[in-house]
């Protein structure tokens, strides 16, 4: 009877074994995929600010689901226009200089005027 449960002992410990060592390769695999989503994520957003980007947020982005690195990818690549810069064209007809933006201050009341 003791051989039996000798048996039964080695087989569970080889079966945990097993387990373990699969485990061990699949966390090897997900730290593998993350850092090569952490490179690419890093040199988006280098590339989209122009400067470089801390390690303390390298680090804090190691612990994001895959769908953060997708996401912060999609807002990298995509091509922005700069904000903040004057507009080429008036929006809404609305004047683009002083001497417009007088002529239709005169021109509103002259019409409140004569209505």
């Amino acid at each position: 009877m003791l051989t039996t449960e000798n048996q039964i002992a080695d087989i569970l410990e080889k079966m945990a074994a097993y387990v373990e060592a699969v485990e061990l390769e699949k966390r090897a695999a997900i730290k593998t995929e993350r850092g090569h989503m952490l490179s690419v994520v890093r040199e988006k957003l280098s590339a989209a600010s122009g400067e470089a980007i801390d390690e303390k947020l390298i680090s804090k982005l190691s612990d994001a689901d895959p769908e953060v690195f997708a996401a912060i990818e999609k807002l990298a690549s995509a091509k922005n226009d700069e904000l903040g810069g004057p507009s080429s064209r008036p929006a809404n007809g609305a004047p683009t200089n002083k001497d417009e933006a007088v002529k239709v201050a005169g021109d509103r009341l002259i019409g409140w005027a004569t209505s």
